[in-house]
């Protein structure tokens, strides 16, 4: 078995003496800022970065852009949505500030982390399906300006951000809009039931504190808010319930080894082979899910996670 990589492993000891019938609540607050924190202070490489706003259907949308010091012509272009389970996240946080200033140095590219509106219990779906869909067009439409080749852009997410990706990716698709597109999916979730276990993950997730683990319980607690039920179908809320994955374009998912929503990525990768799409499948070995809200410094699969977001991106 593959051992759980040391920035995760060497935490573990946090979550001894905490009942397993504890609710989240109770212990989180205290245990999940040391789970999280980096052991050192994160330094950007040099880069161009600027706040600002971009239209939508429901208002001004916040994005940060991320490029390099030089700017020229002919750059990747990446477009990123962080994960939060739909409820949480913002553009301050490791999945969307460090994961953009890493990409934009590594690969060379204009990438802009988007701050779509998150669910609230009197905002639901399809409200981040609008802002994903909107800030996507915008950097279509805006490509020359911001120096990116048209022709080399990439749609990505983590998590929730993932499974945006992917509704915007099929809202897209459904225009006749995904020319130049490609798209990556880091351990997502796809579907608004999660998928059986393997055996294989069943052992997996076994050999790590039960805290840290997505039983179906919790994804259908958490899906149940967003009251995606009710949502017109064509917003493809969580992409894995639709029957038809055909003509979307290339796509590289990346799972985590250690994580129970690789049910859902894993199952979604099939359908996309099912349905002839150019799809790629890579379980980061080691990995839990939402590792790349550390530090990669700290984190040797976050490093080679972002190494293989370049490859695509570059490719």
């Amino acid at each position: 078995m593959t051992p759980v990589d040391p920035d995760f492993a060497s935490r573990f000891h946090l979550f001894d003496g905490i009942a397993a019938d504890a609710s989240r609540d109770d212990w989180a607050p205290s245990i999940m800022p040391l789970f999280d924190a980096g052991t050192y202070e994160y330094v950007s490489p040099p880069l161009s970065v600027e706040n600002r706003t971009i239209p939508g259907p429901q208002g001004e949308i916040p994005v940060r852009i991320y490029a390099p010091e030089a700017v020229s012509t002919g750059h990747p272009g990446l477009v990123w949505f962080h994960g939060g389970a739909f409820m949480f996240g913002d553009l301050d946080m490791k999945e969307a500030d460090v994961v953009s200033r890493e990409i934009a140095h590594r690969a060379g590219a204009v990438v802009m982390s988007v701050d779509y509106r998150l669910v609230t219990p009197d905002r639901k779906f399809p409200t981040s399906q609008i802002d994903g869909l909107a800030a996507t067009q915008w950097f279509i439409e805006n490509a020359a300006t911001l120096g990116v080749n048209p022709n080399q852009i990439t749609v990505a997410g983590g998590s929730a951000g993932a499974c945006l990706t992917a509704s915007v990716m099929l809202q897209l698709r459904d225009r006749g809009q995904t020319a130049g597109l490609r798209n990556i999916l880091i351990y997502p979730i796809a579907h608004s039931n999660l998928p059986d276990f393997s055996d294989d993950l069943l052992a997996k997730t076994a050999e790590i504190p039960p805290q840290l683990v997505f039983t179906k319980q919790d994804t259908i607690w958490l899906n149940s808010n967003m009251g995606f039920e009710s949502v017109d179908p064509s917003y493809y809320c969580f992409p894995g319930d639709s029957a038809n994955h055909a003509g979307l374009p290339k796509t590289l998912i990346i799972n985590a080894e250690y994580d129970s929503l690789r049910a859902s990525g894993e199952r979604y990768f099939e359908q996309l082979q099912a349905a002839g799409v150019d799809a790629t499948q890579i379980t980061a070995v080691g990995a839990l899910h939402g590792h790349l809200n550390r530090n990669p410094g700290d984190c040797a699969v976050m490093h080679l996670t972002l190494d293989q977001m370049v490859e695509f991106i570059t490719g």
